[in-house]
């Protein structure tokens, strides 16, 4: 068997598609390409697809979930102005010697990772 060669999408299971699309896209500014259905939303995320889903079958099974990280190039822009609209933070700015990144939440309670590679 051949090994796996690359991630295909990385999706989270939302309960109110309306919510989350003016989460995804109107605070942290993506744009829908791909599907956009109902039901499932693909956003292009440079070499990746992000996707939002209702569909039962994706909803978590345990607490916690999965995580998705999106590179941003001006991080305490982000910061910055995700603190002013009232998201909600699981961290604050941590600053690695490879990275910088800081956690919020969807409207769902997924975990949102904010980072900028050094």
């Amino acid at each position: 068997m051949k090994p796996i060669k690359e991630i295909a999408f990385v999706v989270y299971p939302v309960r109110d598609m309306a919510v989350a699309r003016q989460f995804y896209e109107n605070t942290l500014g993506l744009r829908p390409g791909g599907l956009n259905q109902r039901r499932w939303v693909e956003y292009e995320v440079g070499e990746g697809t992000f996707a939002i889903s209702s569909f039962e079958e994706i909803q978590p099974k345990t607490p916690g979930g999965g995580g998705v990280a999106f590179e941003v190039d001006d991080i305490k822009d982000w910061f910055k102005r995700l603190k002013q609209e009232g998201v909600t933070f699981v961290t604050d700015m941590m600053d690695f010697p490879s990275c910088q990144m800081f956690l919020i939440k969807d409207p769902f309670g997924n975990n949102v990772t904010i980072h900028r590679r050094k």
